[in-house]
This record gives structure tokens, C-alpha cells and sequence, in this order.
């Protein structure tokens, strides 16, 4: 990164930033992929690991689009439990691709909301 001052000798400075990034939370798997026949119900659950130094309850979940998709909160991170499980199931009838985000409303003030990305890859039903 190039950092201006109002140095005449040197107007430019080059500044390297370095770090360790905690994770906020473990999500398995990170992203969904929901591959199979049309017409077919299929689905995969998503564990949601909260970080013991930031904890967090999910609010609300909502797709983007929600065309293709089902999904429900099957566990609660809270009431002493280390995670949640969402579940997302295909509804789409049709072969072809889709693709959508969850976003989880938190009530962490650090992320407030979590976007989980969502790929459907349906063929046809058999």
C-alpha cells in the first residue's frame, strides 16, 4: 500500500500491514452445493460454529431469490449449545443451475450478518 505525505524529499512511503485473522465462525460446509435428479428432495445440513469469543444468536435467516430452495433452522446456537445446523433442501422441478445466498441475521455487533452461498446442479430426474 502507497501512503502521500506532503514531504517534498519523499511524497511517497510504501507501508506493508500485517496480521493474524481470527475466524468469527466455522461454517461446514462453506459453501452448498445441492447436486442431483429433478423432482428429487435433496438436501445438506450446515453447521455454524460460533467462535467461544464471540458468541451470537442467528435472528433471521432469508434467501435472496428463494426460488430453488427450502431452508429451516434445525439447531439454535444458544440456550448452552456450540452450534446451529441449517438445513437447505432443492425444491427446484426443472433441470439446470441456480444459484442463491442465506443471509443469517446475528445479533453480534461484529458481523451481523453471515451470507452462505448456495449452487444447485439438478439433472434430469430419472
Amino acid at each position: 500500500m502507497s501512503i502521500q505525505t506532503n514531504d517534498p524529499d519523499q511524497p511517497w512511503h510504501q507501508v506493508v500491514v500485517t496480521g493474524r485473522v481470527e475466524k468469527f465462525v466455522e461454517i461446514r460446509p462453506e459453501r452448498v452445493l445441492l447436486k442431483g435428479p429433478a423432482g428429487e428432495n435433496f438436501f445438506e445440513d450446515i453447521e455454524i460454529i460460533p467462535r467461544k469469543q464471540h458468541p451470537f444468536t442467528i435472528l433471521e435467516v432469508v434467501a435472496r431469490y428463494g426460488k430453488n430452495i427450502d431452508y429451516k433452522l434445525m439447531e439454535r446456537c444458544s440456550d448452552g449449545k456450540d452450534r446451529c445446523v441449517l438445513r437447505v433442501q432443492n425444491t427446484s422441478r426443472e433441470k439446470g443451475r441456480y444459484v442463491d445466498v442465506l443471509k443469517l441475521r446475528t445479533d453480534s455487533d461484529i458481523h451481523p450478518t453471515i451470507n452462505i452461498y448456495v449452487t444447485g446442479v439438478i439433472r434430469q430426474g430419472g
